[in-house]
């Protein structure tokens, strides 16, 4: 019997599922030497795709992202054979519009502090950034627990 092919709704809402399930992904940006640099990072997704998340405001991603806010990211690595991977644009929010950023959070289930390293930093002063993706595709390749999504393609989410 052949799967029913799942409308485009239904593939965004399965990968938005499983961005919501995830708490870290691997963030990839340039410095200002033109090296590629990545670092994992806590984040969290909104409904239209965007993530945000924060750093130290001296790390090295901040600093790289406010000379090129071009970024690559990963999220979802393993043991399930499940990822989204994109690119787009990080920009450093405001305080105000971060406020975004930390009602999110707080929606989330994060079971404690210590889950989210970067707030021990605030005492540091940290940033929030939002990455709006221009790109993004989604592989779910575990069949026997996701039948109706499962496959060998990445589907093209942005």
């Amino acid at each position: 019997m052949d799967k029913k092919k799942l409308t485009k709704g239904e593939i965004k809402f399965s990968a938005l599922q499983f961005l919501k399930s995830q708490n870290t992904m691997v963030l990839a940006s340039i410095s200002n030497n033109l090296e590629s640099e990545a670092a994992t990072v806590y984040f969290v997704p909104d409904e239209n795709f965007n993530l945000y998340f924060m750093t130290s405001a001296k790390s090295r991603k901040a600093e790289n992202l406010r000379i090129n806010g071009k970024v690559a990211f990963v999220a979802g690595w393993g043991p399930e054979v499940i990822t989204i991977q994109g690119g787009g644009l990080a920009k450093e929010l405001e305080p105000k519009e971060a406020e975004t950023f930390y009602a999110l959070i707080k929606k989330t289930a994060i079971r404690s502090s210590s889950q989210w390293p970067v707030l021990q930093l605030a005492k540091q002063g940290y940033s929030t950034f939002k990455i709006t993706p221009s790109w993004m595709v989604y592989l779910n390749m575990e069949k026997e627990k996701h039948p109706e999504i499962a496959s060998s393609e990445f589907y093209k989410i942005i």
